[in-house]
């Protein structure tokens, strides 16, 4: 990396973002993909829980695609835990 770059770490910047504005659905989702893919699973499993949630306080219709993506990352949470692919 060349120096004065700053990497970016990406559950950092989208928690950032969460915190900014809390009421967009796809940064939820996005947040609790990038828990998923450090492994820190108990953490993802928490956003999806909080994404629905805001989902539901929206008003968001069920058949909306948002929910397949929340529905994507629970599939996700649950198949890295039967593989055990949890971040030790």
């Amino acid at each position: 990396m060349p120096p004065g770059q700053l990497r970016a770490d990406p559950p950092k910047v989208l928690e950032d973002m969460v915190e900014e504005d809390d009421s967009n659905p796809h940064t939820w989702h996005l947040l609790g993909m990038a828990y998923y893919g450090g492994g820190l699973l108990d953490e993802a499993t928490e956003i999806h829980e909080q994404g629905l949630k805001l989902l539901k306080k929206l008003g968001v219709p069920e058949d909306d695609e948002v929910y397949d993506d929340f529905d994507d990352l629970k599939g996700a949470i649950e198949h890295a835990r039967t593989e055990g692919m949890e971040a030790a």
